[in-house]
């Protein structure tokens, strides 16, 4: 079809399935400066053993949210 470059917006299970079948090249994570809440997971809980290179890393506002961008190696 011609598709290089998706954006997956799933939450754990569909990220968990994407890294899995080794679907996924790159993941960007945004840190807020706030702790509230018990939050969620990233991934649901499947044995996932995979290795991450920080290729950049961006502050986005003056509060000091972080953009952090990896790539998958």
């Amino acid at each position: 079809m011609g598709i290089t470059k998706i954006l997956l917006g799933g939450g754990t299970k569909i990220n968990s399935e994407f890294l899995k079948a080794g679907l996924v090249d790159e993941i960007h994570l945004t840190i807020e400066p706030k702790i509230f809440g018990a939050g969620q997971k990233f991934v649901d809980h499947y044995n996932l053993d995979i290795n991450l290179e920080l290729i950049e890393c961006t502050k986005m506002n003056e509060k000091g949210t972080l953009l952090l961008k990896y790539k998958i190696i």
